[in-house]
């Protein structure tokens, strides 16, 4: 699977560029059948773009699947261990929520939780810096948690 997805995310950027190639010639082609010095810079100037669109949405993939991969690690984790440990899962969700509405700082802040295996994952966003990092300090400080993703987004 892992090789596959590896071929997939290396592949990706060389027929995005391709792409933005065929078009680029398409589009210089019905114009005329004589590249000009103007419609060659604009080729190259397309298909730089079609890179740089190329590597953005790579590296995009690379950071989702690498989130994915360590989501589904910590929930296969979880699914292993019997169903008490689903209990204290909830229990420790329900324990950093209550520490999270404590904190002023992070009062109506849309802040999702989830636990698996003791690691917790925070989502969402918060005003500041200092908010992501007392929402983390909150979750770390929760009798149970084993470990904190903070994947808190900070709206500027």
């Amino acid at each position: 699977m892992n090789t596959l997805y590896t071929r997939l995310l290396h592949t990706l950027p060389a027929l995005l560029l391709a792409g933005g190639l065929a078009a680029c010639a398409r589009d210089d082609q019905s114009a005329s059948n004589v590249m000009t010095a103007g419609s060659f810079d604009t080729a190259v100037s397309r298909s730089q773009a079609a890179a740089r669109d190329a590597e953005r949405t790579a590296a995009e993939a690379e950071a989702q699947a690498k989130e994915a991969r360590e989501a589904a690690s910590a929930a296969t984790s979880g699914a292993r261990a019997p169903a008490p440990a689903a209990d204290k899962d909830e229990l420790i969700t329900a324990a950093v929520r209550a520490r999270l509405k404590r904190q002023p700082a992070l009062r109506g802040q849309p802040i999702q939780l989830y636990t698996a295996g003791g690691v917790v994952w925070l989502r969402g966003s918060v005003a500041s810096d200092a908010a992501k990092e007392q929402a983390e300090q909150a979750a770390s400080a929760t009798d149970g948690v084993v470990a904190v993703r903070n994947r808190l987004d900070v709206r500027h």
